[in-house]
């Protein structure tokens, strides 16, 4: 994604999967979108997060974003190839958007992608204060 809106529909369109999948029974259901927006002529890495229960309700929250190098956003924007793949490429590596992400490589090891994550995601569930109040249980799928 290189727009916004993008990341919205994006974050959202995966609770939606999980929510109608009759494999996934759960409480609420979380879906990341990250890719990089145009700000002020600067391109800028972020993720959206979206928390949905199981009433289909739903409520977005949107991580950090820090400034990538103007070539590689205009790259993106260009061919629309994946930021991931790219990281890949400059570190010579496979798949580095699991082993940290952009946020690392851009912050040489400083900070994870799961800073993003996390924070997009509780910005979402702060929405359901009462999941705040009560423990969850996380499971991955």
């Amino acid at each position: 994604p290189v727009t916004e809106d993008q990341h919205f529909e994006g974050s959202l369109n995966r609770c939606q999967q999980m929510l109608e999948n009759p494999d996934i029974d759960a409480d609420y259901y979380v879906g990341i979108e990250g890719g990089i927006k145009l700000s002020y002529g600067n391109w800028y890495c972020l993720a959206v997060g979206c928390v949905m229960n199981r009433e289909g309700d739903y409520h977005f929250g949107v991580s950090p974003q820090f400034e990538i190098p103007k070539h590689i956003g205009d790259q993106i924007s260009q061919t629309g190839e994946e930021l991931g793949h790219i990281i890949d490429v400059l570190q010579g590596d496979s798949n580095t958007k699991q082993k940290g992400g952009a946020a690392s490589y851009f912050s040489s090891g400083v900070i994870s992608r799961e800073v993003a994550a996390e924070s997009c995601i509780l910005f979402s569930l702060a929405q359901f204060s009462q999941v705040l109040t009560h423990p969850l249980q996380i499971t991955s799928v």
